[in-house]
């Protein structure tokens, strides 16, 4: 999907918080749609965008809030164009990383 502009950021959860996330990945999250929930609730939890020329939330943060609540965004979702399977990861590994060479 093409698009004109786009919004990209990341979070670095740290400490106990990480923890709970982490057993909330391991307990709770049995699908793609409710990954994408957890992590939507996780990032409006720390942060929220504000527009002070509209004195609102930005239009991404009322997105990750409607994601949070369960709404569905299938086109904030793009495949990747590369092979991620365990099979390029071992041939990567075997080949590119020198793990062999430095294990010999």
């Amino acid at each position: 999907m093409a698009t004109d502009n786009w919004v990209r950021f990341e979070a670095s959860f740290r400490g106990k918080y990480a923890h709970q996330i982490t057993e909330s990945l391991l307990t709770g999250v049995s699908g793609h749609d409710e990954l994408q929930r957890l992590i939507a609730h996780k990032m409006c939890d720390k942060y929220q965008f504000f527009d002070p020329v509209k004195d609102d939330v930005t239009d991404f943060t009322e997105d990750l809030l409607g994601i949070a609540q369960g709404s569905n965004f299938s086109h904030l979702r793009a495949e990747s164009p590369r092979d991620n399977s365990l099979r390029q990861s071992i041939r990567y590994l075997i080949t590119n990383a020198g793990l062999l060479l430095l294990i010999y």
